[in-house]
């Protein structure tokens, strides 16, 4: 469909007339798609100018109930989502696609995708200490931003994916998980570039595929200290089942680490030359090629 003019040359009047017929002509084409009002604003005003912070402010944990935020109205493109409150549980179960520019999450807040076809996105994402879950077929992708201490889980051929070069452990937690389970189940974790570990050493970050599920750290260079003065916790890498995979291709040195395969589970460690001070178990008829690696304190 020609939605323009093709005789441009027929506008011969001064500027403000030429303007005025292309003006015209681009606000039928709006018209003929039903969205007059809405493109027009957006072409005269950034979306960001629109956008506004929302607070969660309870109720039935529907994130897509207006009557669960403090608006009245559930975020819409651009705006700033923010959830917080110790315990709080939402979740984003429409089979549809949702995005907003920005998604806060507090301690120990829960924010889960759930239904096949459904899609949220933010733009940048700052979750500290929260748990994020993509189950039953849907997406979840979370901009960059920072995810300090948070769980990444992904269930039943759903994706969970983001786009952070880093991720730190927290203070408070005995645990951190990053986890994928079951056929088709992806973790893209490949923009980190490195993991901080948790604070006290007995707080383990615990990296985990199985039953077909994938953790893609392929981006991953470096696992670092808590900090200058504490090492921090254990890593755990765990992979069990057939087509389950961790990918750290990255990694050339791994210290305090534990690697366990079991059931033709892979973790690609290819580019690793050291593993120094860390358990290793094959099982199951699983095999660990270390041959080309320089051991140290490792069992």
């Amino acid at each position: 469909m020609n939605w323009f003019n093709d005789d441009r040359s027929a506008h011969t009047g001064s500027a403000r007339e030429a303007l005025a017929s292309d003006a015209s002509i681009s606000l039928s084409c709006v018209r003929w798609m039903g969205l007059t009002s809405t493109l027009l604003v957006s072409v005269l005003f950034p979306l960001s100018a629109f956008a506004a912070t929302v607070e969660w402010s309870g109720g039935d944990g529907r994130y897509m109930d207006g009557g669960n935020w403090d608006t009245g109205s559930v975020p819409s493109i651009g705006d700033d989502a923010v959830i917080e409150g110790n315990g709080t549980d939402v979740t984003y179960d429409a089979g549809s696609a949702s995005s907003v520019g920005t998604l806060t999450l507090g301690t120990k807040v829960t924010f889960t995708t759930n239904v096949a076809g459904g899609s949220f996105s933010a733009g940048k994402t700052y979750a500290d200490g929260a748990s994020l879950y993509a189950k039953n077929g849907s997406e979840l992708n979370l901009g960059g931003g920072s995810l300090v201490g948070s769980n990444l889980y992904v269930y039943s051929g759903a994706t969970l994916s983001t786009t952070v070069n880093s991720w730190g452990g927290h203070s408070a937690y005995n645990y951190s998980h990053f986890t994928a389970s079951g056929s088709g189940s992806l973790l893209d974790l490949s923009t980190i570039e490195t993991i901080r570990r948790n604070y006290v050493s007995s707080a383990t970050l615990r990296i985990t595929a199985s039953g077909g599920g994938k953790v893609d750290l392929s981006g991953l260079m470096k696992l670092k200290d808590y900090s200058d003065s504490r090492v921090g916790g254990l890593i755990s890498i765990s992979v069990d089942g057939s087509g389950s995979a961790v990918d750290i291709s990255k990694v050339t040195a791994l210290d305090q680490v534990s690697l366990s395969v079991g059931d033709r589970g892979q973790i690609d460690y290819s580019s690793l030359e050291s593993l120094i001070d860390s358990s290793v178990t094959a099982k199951s008829g699983s095999v660990l090629n270390l041959s080309s690696i320089a051991l140290d304190g490792t069992d």
